[in-house]
Protein backbone atom coordinates (compact mmCIF):
# COMPACT_ATOMS: atom_id res chain seq x y z
CA UNK A 1 0.00 0.00 0.00
CA UNK A 2 1.03 3.67 -0.97
CA UNK A 3 2.43 5.16 2.61
CA UNK A 4 1.81 9.23 2.37
CA UNK A 5 2.45 11.96 4.59
CA UNK A 6 0.69 15.87 4.19
CA UNK A 7 2.37 18.10 5.83
CA UNK A 8 0.61 21.06 8.36
CA UNK A 9 1.26 23.43 4.92
CA UNK A 10 -1.22 21.44 2.90
CA UNK A 11 -3.70 21.05 5.23
CA UNK A 12 -3.92 25.13 6.02
CA UNK A 13 -3.48 25.81 2.21
CA UNK A 14 -6.66 23.00 1.58
CA UNK A 15 -8.92 24.38 4.15
CA UNK A 16 -7.52 21.65 6.40
CA UNK A 17 -9.91 18.72 5.17
CA UNK A 18 -12.50 20.56 2.78
CA UNK A 19 -10.24 20.99 -0.08
CA UNK A 20 -10.58 18.97 -3.41
CA UNK A 21 -7.22 17.45 -3.24
CA UNK A 22 -7.11 16.79 0.14
CA UNK A 23 -11.04 15.46 0.58
CA UNK A 24 -10.04 13.12 -2.82
CA UNK A 25 -6.67 11.94 -0.67
CA UNK A 26 -8.93 10.97 2.00
CA UNK A 27 -11.04 9.17 0.38
CA UNK A 28 -8.59 7.07 -1.13
CA UNK A 29 -7.61 6.68 2.53
CA UNK A 30 -11.11 5.29 3.83
CA UNK A 31 -10.75 3.03 0.38
CA UNK A 32 -7.58 1.88 1.33
CA UNK A 33 -5.07 2.65 -1.69
CA UNK A 34 -3.34 4.55 0.58
CA UNK A 35 -2.09 4.52 4.04
CA UNK A 36 -1.91 8.22 6.16
CA UNK A 37 0.99 9.09 8.56
CA UNK A 38 1.03 11.89 10.87
CA UNK A 39 3.18 11.91 13.35
CA UNK A 40 2.04 14.09 16.70
CA UNK A 41 4.06 17.19 16.20
CA UNK A 42 2.20 17.58 12.94
CA UNK A 43 -1.41 16.70 14.28
CA UNK A 44 -0.73 19.00 16.76
CA UNK A 45 0.37 22.01 14.66
CA UNK A 46 -2.98 21.27 12.72
CA UNK A 47 -5.45 21.39 15.62
CA UNK A 48 -3.22 24.65 16.18
CA UNK A 49 -3.35 26.25 12.70
CA UNK A 50 -7.84 25.30 12.88
CA UNK A 51 -8.11 26.97 15.91
CA UNK A 52 -6.55 30.21 15.40
CA UNK A 53 -8.69 29.85 11.95
CA UNK A 54 -11.59 29.63 14.34
CA UNK A 55 -10.49 32.62 16.44
CA UNK A 56 -9.36 34.88 13.73
CA UNK A 57 -13.32 33.71 11.44
CA UNK A 58 -15.74 32.64 14.13
CA UNK A 59 -18.11 35.56 13.95
CA UNK A 60 -19.06 35.66 17.15
CA UNK A 61 -18.55 39.62 17.68
CA UNK A 62 -20.41 40.18 14.91
CA UNK A 63 -23.45 38.67 16.76
CA UNK A 64 -22.75 40.75 19.90
CA UNK A 65 -23.34 43.69 17.34
CA UNK A 66 -26.82 43.18 16.84
CA UNK A 67 -27.54 43.25 20.76
CA UNK A 68 -28.23 47.46 20.19
CA UNK A 69 -29.76 46.92 17.18
CA UNK A 70 -33.46 47.12 15.26
CA UNK A 71 -33.25 43.31 15.16
CA UNK A 72 -32.87 42.81 18.68
CA UNK A 73 -35.89 44.98 19.56
CA UNK A 74 -38.42 42.62 17.86
CA UNK A 75 -39.87 39.92 20.03
CA UNK A 76 -39.44 37.24 17.33
CA UNK A 77 -36.05 37.98 16.88
CA UNK A 78 -34.83 38.19 20.10
CA UNK A 79 -34.06 34.45 21.09
CA UNK A 80 -32.03 33.68 18.16
CA UNK A 81 -30.14 36.41 18.62
CA UNK A 82 -29.67 35.56 22.35
CA UNK A 83 -29.31 31.60 21.25
CA UNK A 84 -26.28 32.86 18.96
CA UNK A 85 -25.26 35.08 21.47
CA UNK A 86 -24.49 31.74 24.17
CA UNK A 87 -21.91 30.50 21.30
CA UNK A 88 -18.61 30.76 22.36
CA UNK A 89 -14.84 30.24 20.68
CA UNK A 90 -14.18 27.30 22.82
CA UNK A 91 -17.47 25.84 21.48
CA UNK A 92 -16.70 26.37 18.21
CA UNK A 93 -12.92 24.79 18.77
CA UNK A 94 -14.52 21.44 20.18
CA UNK A 95 -17.06 21.42 17.59
CA UNK A 96 -14.66 22.10 14.32
CA UNK A 97 -11.86 19.47 16.13
CA UNK A 98 -14.86 16.99 16.62
CA UNK A 99 -15.75 17.40 12.65
CA UNK A 100 -11.38 16.65 12.18
CA UNK A 101 -11.43 13.54 14.25
CA UNK A 102 -14.43 11.98 11.69
CA UNK A 103 -11.70 12.53 8.70
CA UNK A 104 -9.13 11.05 10.80
CA UNK A 105 -10.78 8.15 11.96
CA UNK A 106 -12.82 7.09 8.23
CA UNK A 107 -9.09 7.54 7.02
CA UNK A 108 -7.71 5.10 9.62
CA UNK A 109 -4.78 7.49 9.78
CA UNK A 110 -1.87 5.81 11.52
CA UNK A 111 0.02 8.61 14.24
CA UNK A 112 3.80 7.97 15.04
CA UNK A 113 4.50 8.84 18.74
CA UNK A 114 8.21 10.42 18.99
CA UNK A 115 9.87 7.62 20.27
CA UNK A 116 12.55 7.43 22.93
CA UNK A 117 15.76 6.13 20.77
CA UNK A 118 14.75 8.56 17.91
CA UNK A 119 18.34 9.84 16.87
CA UNK A 120 17.72 13.51 17.66
CA UNK A 121 22.14 13.90 17.37
CA UNK A 122 21.64 13.51 13.16
CA UNK A 123 19.26 16.23 13.77
CA UNK A 124 21.36 18.57 15.95
CA UNK A 125 24.03 17.74 13.14
CA UNK A 126 21.97 18.77 10.00
CA UNK A 127 21.20 22.00 12.12
CA UNK A 128 24.62 22.66 12.73
CA UNK A 129 25.06 21.93 8.63
CA UNK A 130 22.41 23.89 7.52
CA UNK A 131 21.08 20.86 6.04
CA UNK A 132 17.10 20.74 4.95
CA UNK A 133 14.85 21.40 6.64
CA UNK A 134 17.15 23.90 7.97
CA UNK A 135 18.83 26.73 6.06
CA UNK A 136 20.20 30.14 6.40
CA UNK A 137 16.91 31.96 6.24
CA UNK A 138 15.00 28.98 8.32
CA UNK A 139 17.45 27.80 11.45
CA UNK A 140 14.89 26.73 13.42
CA UNK A 141 12.81 23.67 11.84
CA UNK A 142 13.10 21.74 14.70
CA UNK A 143 9.30 20.47 14.27
CA UNK A 144 10.32 19.59 10.43
CA UNK A 145 13.28 17.98 11.18
CA UNK A 146 11.87 15.58 13.98
CA UNK A 147 8.55 15.05 11.74
CA UNK A 148 10.65 13.82 8.82
CA UNK A 149 12.94 11.70 11.33
CA UNK A 150 10.19 10.08 12.31
CA UNK A 151 9.21 9.31 8.85
CA UNK A 152 12.70 7.94 8.08
CA UNK A 153 12.52 5.41 11.20
CA UNK A 154 8.91 4.45 10.36
CA UNK A 155 10.32 3.55 7.19
CA UNK A 156 13.37 1.62 7.84
CA UNK A 157 10.87 -0.35 10.53
CA UNK A 158 8.97 -1.54 8.39
CA UNK A 159 11.05 -1.68 5.21
CA UNK A 160 9.30 1.02 3.08
CA UNK A 161 8.70 3.70 1.27
CA UNK A 162 6.64 7.36 1.81
CA UNK A 163 5.57 10.39 -0.39
CA UNK A 164 5.90 13.36 1.65
CA UNK A 165 3.40 16.26 0.45
CA UNK A 166 4.35 19.11 1.88
CA UNK A 167 4.37 23.03 0.36
CA UNK A 168 7.50 24.18 2.61
CA UNK A 169 10.28 24.52 0.11
CA UNK A 170 12.97 22.93 2.72
CA UNK A 171 10.88 19.90 3.69
CA UNK A 172 10.62 19.29 -0.18
CA UNK A 173 14.48 19.26 -0.69
CA UNK A 174 15.42 17.14 2.33
CA UNK A 175 17.07 14.36 0.82
CA UNK A 176 16.59 10.41 1.75
CA UNK A 177 15.99 7.35 -0.36
CA UNK A 178 13.09 6.66 2.20
CA UNK A 179 10.76 9.73 1.69
CA UNK A 180 9.94 10.99 -1.64
CA UNK A 181 8.77 13.87 -2.37
CA UNK A 182 5.10 14.63 -4.12
CA UNK A 183 3.69 17.55 -5.90
CA UNK A 184 0.41 17.66 -4.38
CA UNK A 185 -2.00 17.89 -7.79
CA UNK A 186 0.04 15.45 -9.29
CA UNK A 187 0.05 12.96 -6.30
CA UNK A 188 -3.73 13.60 -6.53
CA UNK A 189 -3.96 12.99 -10.43
CA UNK A 190 -2.07 9.07 -10.04
CA UNK A 191 -4.57 8.06 -7.33
CA UNK A 192 -6.94 7.51 -9.91
CA UNK A 193 -7.34 6.44 -13.52
CA UNK A 194 -10.50 9.30 -14.06
CA UNK A 195 -8.24 11.23 -16.75
CA UNK A 196 -7.56 8.15 -18.61
CA UNK A 197 -11.59 6.76 -18.27
CA UNK A 198 -12.89 10.21 -19.29
CA UNK A 199 -11.36 11.39 -22.52
CA UNK A 200 -11.04 14.78 -23.18
CA UNK A 201 -13.61 14.49 -26.23
CA UNK A 202 -16.40 12.73 -24.02
CA UNK A 203 -15.73 15.47 -21.89
CA UNK A 204 -16.26 18.05 -24.29
CA UNK A 205 -19.43 16.35 -25.26
CA UNK A 206 -20.79 16.74 -21.43
CA UNK A 207 -19.22 20.38 -21.72
CA UNK A 208 -21.24 21.38 -24.34
CA UNK A 209 -24.51 19.79 -23.16
CA UNK A 210 -24.64 22.26 -20.51
CA UNK A 211 -22.22 24.82 -22.07
CA UNK A 212 -25.35 27.41 -22.05
CA UNK A 213 -25.78 26.96 -17.96
CA UNK A 214 -22.29 27.20 -17.24
CA UNK A 215 -21.84 30.57 -19.65
CA UNK A 216 -24.61 32.17 -17.88
CA UNK A 217 -23.25 31.40 -14.42
CA UNK A 218 -20.11 33.04 -15.18
CA UNK A 219 -22.28 36.40 -17.45
CA UNK A 220 -23.69 36.64 -13.82
CA UNK A 221 -20.17 36.39 -12.14
CA UNK A 222 -18.73 38.95 -14.55
CA UNK A 223 -21.39 41.57 -14.32
CA UNK A 224 -21.19 41.33 -10.43
CA UNK A 225 -17.61 42.07 -10.82
CA UNK A 226 -17.67 45.20 -13.44
CA UNK A 227 -21.27 46.63 -12.00
CA UNK A 228 -19.46 49.31 -10.26
CA UNK A 229 -19.61 53.29 -11.62
CA UNK A 230 -16.98 54.06 -8.90
CA UNK A 231 -14.81 51.86 -10.71
CA UNK A 232 -15.09 53.59 -14.51
CA UNK A 233 -14.82 57.01 -12.49
CA UNK A 234 -11.64 55.92 -11.13
CA UNK A 235 -10.32 54.48 -14.18
CA UNK A 236 -11.52 57.55 -16.49
CA UNK A 237 -10.28 60.36 -13.69
CA UNK A 238 -13.48 62.22 -13.30
CA UNK A 239 -15.83 62.83 -10.86
CA UNK A 240 -19.19 61.98 -12.30
CA UNK A 241 -20.95 59.66 -15.06
CA UNK A 242 -24.58 59.56 -15.90
CA UNK A 243 -24.87 55.84 -16.94
CA UNK A 244 -22.30 52.50 -17.72
CA UNK A 245 -23.38 48.97 -18.75
CA UNK A 246 -21.87 46.23 -19.82
CA UNK A 247 -22.77 45.93 -23.48
CA UNK A 248 -21.49 42.57 -24.49
CA UNK A 249 -19.75 39.38 -22.95
CA UNK A 250 -17.67 37.42 -24.88
CA UNK A 251 -16.60 33.91 -23.39
CA UNK A 252 -13.46 31.38 -24.83
CA UNK A 253 -12.44 28.05 -23.32
CA UNK A 254 -9.22 27.08 -25.01
CA UNK A 255 -7.66 24.80 -22.26
CA UNK A 256 -7.97 21.82 -21.54
CA UNK A 257 -9.80 19.92 -18.95
CA UNK A 258 -7.78 19.07 -15.88
CA UNK A 259 -8.98 15.80 -13.52
CA UNK A 260 -8.63 17.54 -9.54
CA UNK A 261 -9.98 15.73 -7.32
CA UNK A 262 -13.13 13.06 -6.69
CA UNK A 263 -15.55 13.00 -3.41
CA UNK A 264 -18.83 11.17 -2.66
CA UNK A 265 -19.13 9.72 -6.32
CA UNK A 266 -18.05 13.15 -7.74
CA UNK A 267 -15.60 14.00 -10.25
CA UNK A 268 -13.82 17.74 -10.73
CA UNK A 269 -12.52 19.45 -13.31
CA UNK A 270 -10.77 22.56 -13.37
CA UNK A 271 -10.14 24.67 -16.88
CA UNK A 272 -9.56 28.61 -17.50
CA UNK A 273 -12.31 30.20 -19.43
CA UNK A 274 -11.16 33.91 -21.05
CA UNK A 275 -13.76 36.57 -20.91
CA UNK A 276 -13.87 39.85 -22.64
CA UNK A 277 -16.79 42.21 -21.41
CA UNK A 278 -17.45 45.54 -23.35
CA UNK A 279 -18.63 48.13 -21.18
CA UNK A 280 -20.09 51.72 -22.28
CA UNK A 281 -19.69 54.17 -20.25
CA UNK A 282 -21.60 58.06 -20.19
CA UNK A 283 -20.22 61.15 -18.87
CA UNK A 284 -19.88 65.27 -18.82
CA UNK A 285 -16.75 65.99 -21.31
CA UNK A 286 -14.49 66.94 -18.52
CA UNK A 287 -12.23 68.36 -21.23
CA UNK A 288 -14.48 71.19 -21.69
CA UNK A 289 -15.30 71.96 -18.35
CA UNK A 290 -15.37 75.26 -16.74
CA UNK A 291 -16.16 76.56 -13.14
CA UNK A 292 -18.83 79.28 -12.17
CA UNK A 293 -17.47 80.68 -9.02
CA UNK A 294 -20.81 82.84 -8.65
CA UNK A 295 -23.18 79.49 -9.04
CA UNK A 296 -20.64 77.60 -7.26
CA UNK A 297 -20.45 74.71 -9.71
CA UNK A 298 -18.90 73.62 -12.54
CA UNK A 299 -20.60 73.39 -16.49
CA UNK A 300 -19.61 71.68 -19.32
CA UNK A 301 -19.71 72.70 -22.91
CA UNK A 302 -20.08 69.26 -24.17
CA UNK A 303 -22.25 67.69 -21.67
CA UNK A 304 -22.15 64.06 -23.02
CA UNK A 305 -19.20 61.67 -23.90
CA UNK A 306 -19.37 58.15 -24.54
CA UNK A 307 -16.19 56.13 -23.56
CA UNK A 308 -16.23 52.83 -24.85
CA UNK A 309 -13.91 49.87 -22.26
CA UNK A 310 -12.71 46.21 -22.91
CA UNK A 311 -12.33 44.21 -19.24
CA UNK A 312 -10.31 41.51 -20.56
CA UNK A 313 -9.59 38.14 -18.03
CA UNK A 314 -8.76 35.40 -17.39
CA UNK A 315 -10.42 33.17 -14.66
CA UNK A 316 -10.53 29.22 -13.27
CA UNK A 317 -13.74 27.35 -13.38
CA UNK A 318 -14.16 24.24 -11.07
CA UNK A 319 -17.02 21.94 -12.57
CA UNK A 320 -18.35 19.16 -10.60
CA UNK A 321 -20.02 16.43 -12.39
CA UNK A 322 -21.74 13.44 -11.05
CA UNK A 323 -20.40 10.17 -11.84
CA UNK A 324 -23.15 7.25 -12.05
CA UNK A 325 -22.21 4.19 -14.30
CA UNK A 326 -20.02 6.10 -16.49
CA UNK A 327 -22.58 8.54 -17.02
CA UNK A 328 -22.09 11.83 -15.89
CA UNK A 329 -24.47 15.08 -15.33
CA UNK A 330 -22.96 18.89 -14.07
CA UNK A 331 -23.64 19.17 -10.50
CA UNK A 332 -22.41 22.22 -9.65
CA UNK A 333 -20.16 25.35 -11.14
CA UNK A 334 -17.83 26.82 -8.65
CA UNK A 335 -16.25 30.02 -10.20
CA UNK A 336 -13.60 30.57 -7.56
CA UNK A 337 -11.72 33.39 -9.20
CA UNK A 338 -12.49 35.90 -6.71
CA UNK A 339 -10.88 39.09 -7.83
CA UNK A 340 -9.45 42.17 -6.10
CA UNK A 341 -10.61 45.90 -7.27
CA UNK A 342 -7.01 46.31 -8.32
CA UNK A 343 -7.05 43.87 -10.52
CA UNK A 344 -10.42 44.67 -12.26
CA UNK A 345 -8.84 48.21 -12.71
CA UNK A 346 -6.02 46.87 -14.24
CA UNK A 347 -8.24 44.24 -16.48
CA UNK A 348 -9.71 47.46 -18.40
CA UNK A 349 -8.68 49.08 -21.88
CA UNK A 350 -10.21 52.12 -23.75
CA UNK A 351 -10.95 50.94 -26.78
CA UNK A 352 -12.13 54.51 -27.88
CA UNK A 353 -14.24 57.68 -27.68
CA UNK A 354 -17.48 59.08 -28.56
CA UNK A 355 -18.98 62.07 -28.15
CA UNK A 356 -22.42 63.10 -28.86
CA UNK A 357 -25.24 66.09 -28.90
CA UNK A 358 -28.41 65.06 -27.30
CA UNK A 359 -30.19 67.72 -29.52
CA UNK A 360 -29.83 66.28 -32.62
CA UNK A 361 -27.46 63.28 -33.12
CA UNK A 362 -29.77 60.34 -32.32
CA UNK A 363 -32.95 58.38 -32.95
CA UNK A 364 -34.92 57.18 -29.79
CA UNK A 365 -37.10 54.54 -28.94
CA UNK A 366 -38.84 53.36 -26.27
CA UNK A 367 -38.66 49.66 -24.88
CA UNK A 368 -40.26 47.88 -21.83
CA UNK A 369 -37.68 44.67 -21.35
CA UNK A 370 -39.52 41.31 -21.35
CA UNK A 371 -37.68 39.59 -18.71
CA UNK A 372 -37.80 42.55 -15.92
CA UNK A 373 -40.46 44.99 -17.64
CA UNK A 374 -38.52 48.21 -16.91
CA UNK A 375 -39.01 50.69 -18.83
CA UNK A 376 -35.84 51.24 -21.20
CA UNK A 377 -35.05 54.53 -24.04
CA UNK A 378 -32.71 52.81 -26.41
CA UNK A 379 -30.72 55.87 -28.41
CA UNK A 380 -29.73 54.75 -32.05
CA UNK A 381 -26.85 57.24 -33.29
CA UNK A 382 -26.21 56.43 -36.91
CA UNK A 383 -22.33 56.59 -36.70
CA UNK A 384 -21.82 53.16 -35.20
CA UNK A 385 -19.32 50.72 -36.87
CA UNK A 386 -20.24 50.15 -40.23
CA UNK A 387 -19.10 46.30 -40.42
CA UNK A 388 -21.38 45.51 -37.63
CA UNK A 389 -24.04 43.28 -38.87
CA UNK A 390 -26.39 43.53 -35.48
CA UNK A 391 -26.24 44.91 -32.11
CA UNK A 392 -28.02 43.03 -28.72
CA UNK A 393 -29.60 45.54 -26.42
CA UNK A 394 -28.90 45.31 -22.95
CA UNK A 395 -31.51 46.13 -20.36
CA UNK A 396 -29.24 48.01 -18.18
CA UNK A 397 -31.16 46.90 -15.15
CA UNK A 398 -31.40 43.32 -15.40
CA UNK A 399 -28.46 42.74 -18.06
CA UNK A 400 -30.33 40.94 -20.17
CA UNK A 401 -31.12 41.13 -23.93
CA UNK A 402 -34.25 43.29 -24.89
CA UNK A 403 -34.23 42.67 -28.40
CA UNK A 404 -31.63 42.55 -31.65
CA UNK A 405 -31.69 45.13 -33.94
CA UNK A 406 -29.58 44.55 -37.31
CA UNK A 407 -28.77 48.43 -38.75
CA UNK A 408 -24.67 49.10 -38.56
CA UNK A 409 -25.12 51.65 -35.69
CA UNK A 410 -24.42 52.75 -31.95
CA UNK A 411 -26.72 51.81 -29.47
CA UNK A 412 -27.25 53.03 -25.81
CA UNK A 413 -29.79 52.79 -23.61
CA UNK A 414 -30.96 54.33 -20.00
CA UNK A 415 -33.58 53.53 -17.35
CA UNK A 416 -36.50 55.70 -18.49
CA UNK A 417 -36.74 57.32 -14.66
CA UNK A 418 -33.15 58.62 -15.70
CA UNK A 419 -34.09 60.22 -18.68
CA UNK A 420 -34.64 64.14 -18.69
CA UNK A 421 -38.31 65.16 -19.05
CA UNK A 422 -37.40 66.60 -22.62
CA UNK A 423 -36.42 63.45 -24.03
CA UNK A 424 -39.36 61.38 -22.35
CA UNK A 425 -41.54 63.96 -24.09
CA UNK A 426 -40.23 62.41 -27.52
CA UNK A 427 -41.15 59.02 -26.98
CA UNK A 428 -44.68 60.04 -25.65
Amino acid sequence: MINVFIDTSVFVAEGFVKGKSIATIFEAAREEKIHILMPDITEHEIRRHLAEEVEKHNGTKQVEKLKPSYMYALSGLRPHIEKLMEVTVESLIACVESELDKYLKLANIERLPIRKDLDFVAIVEDYKALRPPFSEKKKYEFPDAIVLKQLEDWCMMHDDKCFVLAVDPDMKSYKSVRLEYKDLSDFVASLEEYEKMVSQEKLRTVFEKSRELIEKNIQEWVYEQYDDDTLYINHLLIEDIHGSYINKIEIDWDDPFRWIGKEDGSLFYKTYAYITASIVVSHPDYDTGYYDSEDGRWFFIDEKVTDYLEGRIRIPVTLEYLYVDEEMELETINNDADMSRSEIMESIVSTGRTEYDDDEDFEIDHEVCPHCKTEVIVYEYDYGSSNKKKEDIICPKCHKVICTLEEASYYRTELFERVPESINSLTK
